[in-house]
């Protein structure tokens, strides 16, 4: 099992992926994701098509999550594991692999919050 073994290592997976997914949110709707990661998100929700019940201007959190998912799972497997989520090196490891450099992603906030969380 990629997130450990047993019930343990599901709810670690499930804590991480829920942190990811409400980090990703945040990005996107502040807008302090930077332009590479948000032309990302545009084309997938154009991908989708219209919601025919939804704002125009203005995507669901439930469009959101499927626009953001992929850099969700990156960020899932980053912080349950007990390797990577408490080093130093977390937003450039990040950065690396969701294929952007450091400086083009709000990453910093991440060793902050996770630190903050103990962690």
């Amino acid at each position: 099992m990629a997130f450990g073994d047993g019930a343990l290592g599901f709810w670690s997976a499930l804590a991480a992926y829920i942190d990811a997914r409400d980090r990703l949110t945040r990005w996107f709707t502040s807008e302090s994701s930077g332009e590479p990661l948000r032309q990302r998100w545009n084309h997938r929700l154009h991908v989708l098509g219209e919601d025919p019940f939804g704002d125009p201007h203005r995507p669901s959190d439930a469009r959101i999550e499927l626009a953001t998912y992929p850099e969700s799972i990156v960020l899932s497997g980053l912080l349950a594991s007990p390797y990577w989520r408490d080093h130093p090196q977390l937003p450039a490891e990040a950065a690396q692999r969701l294929n952007f450099a450091p400086h083009q992603l709000p990453l910093h906030e991440m060793v902050v919050a996770a630190i903050g969380k103990g962690r």
